[in-house]
């Protein structure tokens, strides 16, 4: 079973998301996705959330899990939260940067266009949503 953990920072009361432009895996490549990645043995979702964000976007924030997906062969962590003052970076050779919510690219990952609303819903959300899928 392999675990990932995915993250939403809004900004501008929620108008705002942090995506990142995938080059990798094979099957995001040229997409939009939520900045994250592998869960590390041993390491919790949430310690991996922080991690990742940390290593692609240069900002260490506090998250909240909102929902876990969970397909035949992976485990999906996806965690929110707003900051107006984050100052995102690229950190790597995928781009970081701002999406207006309401206006979000055709080339983003199919989830993210119930995902994004799930994570910027005012009141607090903890779902599991379950599909036979092997990857996100």
């Amino acid at each position: 079973m392999r675990k990932f953990a995915v993250g939403f920072l809004f900004r501008k009361e929620g108008r705002e998301v942090c995506l990142i432009h995938k080059n990798r895996p094979d099957w995001q490549k040229g997409r939009i996705n939520g900045v994250g990645g592998q869960i590390e043995p041993g390491e919790t979702p949430l310690a991996a959330m922080i991690r990742e964000f940390q290593e692609e976007a240069g900002v260490s924030l506090e998250w909240r899990q909102f929902c876990m997906l969970k397909g035949s062969e992976y485990e999906l962590y996806c965690f929110t939260t707003s900051d107006n003052n984050a100052a995102v970076k690229t950190m790597t050779d995928e781009k970081v940067g701002w999406y207006p919510v309401g206006r979000l690219p055709e080339n983003i990952v199919a989830n993210l266009t119930w995902l994004i609303p799930m994570a910027n819903y005012k009141l607090p959300i903890n779902a599991v949503v379950e599909h036979e899928s092997p990857v996100c």
